[in-house]
């Protein structure tokens, strides 16, 4: 994926230039990102693992302002959006349907409902998996100049 740094204002106001983020495929289509950012970037500290971690919690857990979530509109190839939104909608039907499995196979009771559970347990964190690495590819825009810039 290439990298580029545009303005702030430009960034939010989706002023960008209609190259996909992820083929550099000429496209109009956009994707919007949402990232939060707080007064701090704690996760760029080098406090330690277990530091670290605690500080990302205390971050995620901590009720984040509408003004502290970075929102722009990124250019996306029609085909790229198509794809990601299908496999984080079919990584979501998946897991709904596990964890009903999962419930349904707990209040059973029957022969079958500790394979099913087991079945079911390993669907639900295959598809949170999936979820998960859909989201990790996706561009991840950092402020850097004191916030006038954005580097994606």
């Amino acid at each position: 994926m290439a990298q580029v740094t545009v303005g702030f204002d430009d960034y939010q106001a989706g002023r960008l230039p209609d190259v996909c983020v992820f083929t550099g495929a000429e496209t109009r289509e956009r994707m919007v990102v949402r990232t939060p950012i707080g007064p701090e970037a704690v996760g760029t500290r080098q406090a330690g693992r277990l530091l670290g971690s605690l500080d990302r919690l205390v971050v995620a857990l901590d009720a984040r302002r509408p003004e502290q979530i970075l929102v722009g509109r990124l250019p996306v190839d029609a085909d790229v959006l198509r794809r990601r939104r299908l496999a984080l909608r079919v990584s979501r039907m998946v897991g709904v349907a596990a964890a009903l499995t999962l419930v349904y196979s707990a209040w059973a009771a029957a022969v079958w409902s500790p394979a099913a559970a087991v079945a079911s347990i390993a669907v639900l964190i295959a598809a949170l998996m999936r979820r998960a690495s859909l989201r990790r590819r996706a561009p991840r825009p950092t402020l850097i100049g004191a916030g006038t810039r954005v580097h994606l």
